[in-house]
């Protein structure tokens, strides 16, 4: 079950500070971090969002502007074909995967669990999930590790070490221009004794596609004639919320427009969603982002009566769920005459 965590003061190993527009993240001292760099792997860097703990260096990284990718959401589980199986949750957005590495043997698991779940709460992440070696993980590490290189979203880029003595830790983290989801998978090697931190950061990011409006009060007015329905290009929402942005305001406008000089029109306004994820999730996620449209326009003067919100989530899609142009198209809002 999601829960916020309170605040709290991080310790003298991950030091909080305020980076690139995020309420706090965790960040290492300037010296520090520029020499541990000299021994990344080249084109890598930490992410500005949570940065490493002291003494690792980073031995894989990949980093790609926008693709799918998956995250634990729970223990790994047998499923009724007594077939192992990992809880994934896919999302998407920019993708940055980071393995760290560390040789010493003075750091335990826990010790770096625990850091990384204080960066997490200084930053007030909702966390998803959270377990510690393969009673609360669900089986042992050498599973979920084989498991995790076998999908192909999954830290997608290169493969991961979860070692028999591991942790998992997942969660959210949001402020008012950015969402993003984590995913650390730590844990000591038995044999090497080496250290080894996968993290993967999956930021919102907007999929440029060309839907730029529905034009004018003509244009909409000879759509819905023609067919009874239409897209509302050009209503966008924030990531993986119901929140309208600032842009779709011109089609509000002709939205309104249009319903003040058709004062015997009522419509539905319909949410879809992609396939991405759970079925129930995209389903209510529809219903908000259309109830958001109807409120938008209740607020403009529309008596609510003469429209209802239906969500219906990935159920009526107009494109292929396997591409993410695919996908873009799906994620719609339509207005539908009664």
């Amino acid at each position: 079950m999601n829960h916020c965590l309170r605040r709290s003061r991080v310790g003298n190993v991950m030091r909080i500070s305020k980076i690139l527009g995020w309420s706090y993240a965790a960040l290492l001292s300037a010296a520090a971090s520029a020499a541990f760099a000299q021994q990344d792997v080249k084109g890598s860097s930490d992410h500005p969002l949570l940065t490493r703990y002291p003494g690792f260096t980073i031995s894989k990284y990949a980093s790609v502007e926008f693709d799918k990718a998956e995250i634990m959401v729970g223990p790994a589980f047998v499923d009724e074909n007594n077939k192992r199986q990992l809880d994934l949750m896919s999302v998407e957005g920019a993708v940055t995967n980071i393995k760290y590495s560390y040789g010493g043997e003075d750091v335990s698991t826990y010790a770096l669990f625990a850091n990384y779940r204080k960066a997490l709460e200084a930053m007030d992440a909702d966390i998803i999930f959270s377990c510690e070696g393969p009673d609360e993980c669900g089986m042992h590490g050498v599973f979920i590790n084989n498991m995790v290189n076998d999908k192909p979203a999954a830290y997608r880029g290169f493969r991961v070490n979860i070692p028999e003595d591991f942790a998992i830790l997942t969660g959210t983290v949001s402020n008012s221009e950015t969402f993003a989801h984590i995913m650390i998978a730590l844990g000591t090697h038995p044999g090497t004794g080496r250290r080894y931190v996968n993290q993967s950061i999956i930021t919102s990011a907007a999929l440029e596609t060309d839907k730029l409006g529905i034009g004018s009060l003509g244009d909409l007015t000879k759509g819905l004639e023609d067919t009874g329905s239409i897209v509302l290009d050009g209503v966008l929402f924030d990531f993986d919320t119901a929140d309208l942005k600032s842009e779709s305001e011109p089609v509000l406008s002709v939205l309104r427009e249009f319903l003040v000089t058709s004062p015997d029109v009522s419509v539905f306004i319909v949410g879809h969603s992609d396939d991405t994820g759970a079925y129930e999730y995209n389903v209510e996620l529809s219903q908000r982002r259309a109830s958001a449209v109807v409120a938008d326009l209740v607020a403009r003067g529309i008596p609510e009566a003469r429209m209802k919100a239906i969500g219906i989530g990935p159920v009526s899609p107009v494109a292929k769920n396997d591409t993410p142009e695919g996908q873009a198209l799906n994620r719609r809002v339509e207005m539908v005459v009664q």
